[in-house]
């Protein structure tokens, strides 16, 4: 849950392509655990 949390924050802080690696490292963290 807490993922989507700092994806909302992002959402509102930063660009589009940075908010995009992040979702990339958040998908590479969900599917390493």
């Amino acid at each position: 849950m807490m993922e989507m949390v700092i994806i909302e924050v992002l959402d509102r802080r930063v660009d589009y392509h940075s908010r995009t690696l992040v979702a990339e490292m958040v998908i590479i963290t969900q599917s390493s655990s």
